[in-house]
């Protein structure tokens, strides 16, 4: 809690407003970094942001509040429901600390929040792209206070194919763009190893991401610290995968959740944030999985309502296979609001992907997209 109140220089005078539940880690541990130091709280519930986040905005703005913690699809739901003459009637002058983590960072959402939202006094140092677990009793890095967010690109086939991070001034559909999210708080440290043998790899490769400290958990409920992840120096392995520069720590996304096709490695963030701005996607909604079986990746997206999934589903694979030179896709839309989420709004991966395979999925009408014998054939 000290490295979170210190790290964002927290009193007595902020007001935090949130919405995530307290049974999250997010919202639970938010609150009492706050509470140490008697900062003014207000909360909703999940529902009342989800479903009116323009009333809800305004009601944070008419509170004069400072803080504010949410995941990154909070920013972009923020973004598309709040239309520039709502936006003329806040004031966010007095918002100092918009905390942005628990789930991937897309650059091109706080990109797009920022320009929204500052008629309205939004600055770009409020927004803080963070990184943290609950493992860790949350937080585990923060930028530097008072500074814009940093996005850098680099080239997508480098980061995934040889875990190198070369830095490109292209705007090329080969390149990927990551948020920092800084230095570690108070009190821990991170690390970067090679998944295999865990020893530490130099600047810009790509490898696990390692945390020790004194926030970090000794070990998961009923398991040995070697069982969970921890070594015998105190190092836990998060699961994580990312590099470091002398800018700070880059995510790039989950060891578990990454795709093997054809000897290349996919990362399922990218095909989604491709897939997530063509048409007929119900508000950006697309969940990409490895497929179960083969070495293809299956694309699960929720569609509008009036639009025909056989048209979504080319625009999918025509855009991935142009991007990513990817072709063994196979794309299944579904009704609006079926893809799982967590409490905090984040999708369940691992979920939709069991649902799908049992057919739970609430689809609509099947469209099976051609799947290439060989890659890029």
């Amino acid at each position: 809690m000290a490295a979170i109140y210190e790290g964002v220089r927290c009193t007595h005078l902020d007001v935090n407003a949130q919405w995530l539940p307290l049974h999250h880690d997010m919202g639970l541990v938010g609150l009492l970094a706050g509470l140490a130091v008697g900062t003014e709280h207000h909360l909703w519930s999940p529902e009342a942001f989800i479903k009116r986040p323009v009333e809800w905005l305004h009601k944070f703005a008419q509170l004069g509040a400072t803080i504010y913690t949410g995941p990154n699809f909070s920013y972009a739901r923020m973004l598309a429901r709040v239309r520039d003459e709502d936006v003329a009637r806040l004031d966010l002058r007095k918002w100092r600390v918009a905390f942005n983590g628990a789930e991937p960072i897309e650059p091109a959402c706080l990109a797009g929040f920022i320009e929204r939202f500052a008629p309205a006094g939004f600055a770009p140092e409020t927004m803080l792209c963070v990184y943290g677990m609950a493992e860790a009793t949350l937080a585990v890095s923060f930028p530097a206070l008072g500074s814009a967010p940093l996005i850098r690109q680099f080239e997508r086939a480098s980061l995934n194919d040889h875990g190198r991070a070369v830095e490109s001034r292209g705007t090329s559909a080969g390149v990927r763009a990551l948020a920092c999210v800084g230095r570690p708080v108070a009190g821990l440290e991170i690390r970067i190893v090679n998944r295999d043998d865990r020893a530490v790899l130099p600047d810009g490769q790509v490898g696990m991401i390692e945390v020790r400290g004194r926030s970090v958990m000794a070990n998961y409920c009923g398991r040995t610290p070697e069982a969970s992840g921890i070594s015998p120096e105190g190092w836990f392995s998060t699961g994580d995968l990312g590099f470091m520069d002398q800018t700070g720590l880059y995510v790039t996304g989950r060891l578990k959740e990454m795709a093997i096709v054809n000897g290349r490695n996919y990362y399922p963030q990218d095909v989604e944030l491709l897939a997530a701005k063509l048409p007929g996607i119900y508000q950006g909604h697309v969940v990409a999985v490895s497929h179960p079986v083969e070495e293809r990746i299956v694309v699960l997206c929720e569609v509008d309502a009036g639009t025909e999934p056989g048209k979504v589903a080319d625009a999918i694979k025509g855009a991935v296979r142009e991007a990513m030179a990817l072709t063994s896709l196979e794309v299944h839309p579904c009704a609006p609001r079926s893809l799982p989420r967590t409490t905090s709004g984040k999708f369940q991966r691992a979920r939709a992907r069991e649902l799908w395979s049992k057919g739970q999925l609430g689809l609509a009408p099947r469209v099976h997209v051609a799947v290439d014998a060989v890659e890029g054939a």
